[in-house]
């Protein structure tokens, strides 16, 4: 079994954070997104090895930061807390 890149794990470390800080659902994410719940889950379980660009792109746009702080290559400032569009409000 391949190991997780060190971007890979710190996309889904990051992306856990960001659902926790946000207190955003999978449901919602998925609704704003565009993206399938499964896959969204998939992504947070660490059970999808690499996403696309388009997943990237949809997941950073979503929580107003960059594809590489999603990833971990920039810090994600969580002192601030943008508000985000969600069907659930």
């Amino acid at each position: 079994m391949a190991t997780k890149s060190k971007k890979t794990k710190s996309f889904i470390t990051n992306l856990k954070r960001l659902v926790k800080h946000h207190e955003v659902s999978i449901r919602g994410m998925s609704k704003a997104t565009n993206l399938d719940r499964a896959h969204l889950n998939r992504l947070i379980q660490g059970k999808h090895s690499s996403p696309g660009l388009e997943s990237l792109e949809k997941i950073s746009d979503f929580f107003k930061i960059s594809v590489a702080q999603l990833i971990g290559e920039q810090e994600i400032n969580f002192s601030q807390k943008p508000k985000l569009s969600t069907d659930e409000e």
